[in-house]
Parts: C-alpha cells; sequence; structure tokens
C-alpha cells in the first residue's frame, strides 16, 4: 500500500483480562490514537484486545511475562 493509511477513528477498542474490561479512549477525537486507562499488567494473566470499527471485529492475544528487576542504573557525564 502506498502512501498514508487513514487513522481508524471512531472504533470501539477495549482490553480484557478475566471479568474485567478496560475501555480505550480516542485522544484526542479523530485521531484514530487510542489510550489505555491506568492500570497494572499481572504475571501470567492473559489480556484480549477487542476492536470494532466499522462493523469488522479484530481480536488479539497476549500475556505478561515476568522479567528480572533492574540494578541501579547509573548515568556519569
Amino acid at each position: 500500500m502506498n502512501g498514508q493509511v487513514a487513522p481508524a477513528s471512531g472504533a470501539l477498542v477495549q482490553i480484557t483480562e478475566g471479568t474485567t474490561t478496560y475501555p480505550l479512549t480516542e485522544t484526542p477525537a479523530g485521531s484514530g490514537i487510542y489510550k489505555t486507562p491506568v492500570f497494572r499488567a499481572v504475571f501470567d494473566a492473559v489480556y484480549i484486545l477487542h476492536i470494532l470499527h466499522q462493523g469488522k471485529e479484530y481480536f488479539a492475544q497476549d500475556s505478561s511475562v515476568p522479567v528480572e528487576p533492574l540494578t541501579a542504573i547509573e548515568y556519569r557525564k
């Protein structure tokens, strides 16, 4: 596809984890940029992204993985 792609404005976008659903908000309106509310991912939980746009549904699924804690980070100039 050549050129710019039009943003998917006006979509219903949400993330579900178990019985909890987090609706995403298009900000700014008409931009096609959807922002999540503040929430903390839970290790080993399954998250499902659901998008409804112009009568078509899209789904994606993923889970968080554990990471090693960071040790102190230092910057010297």
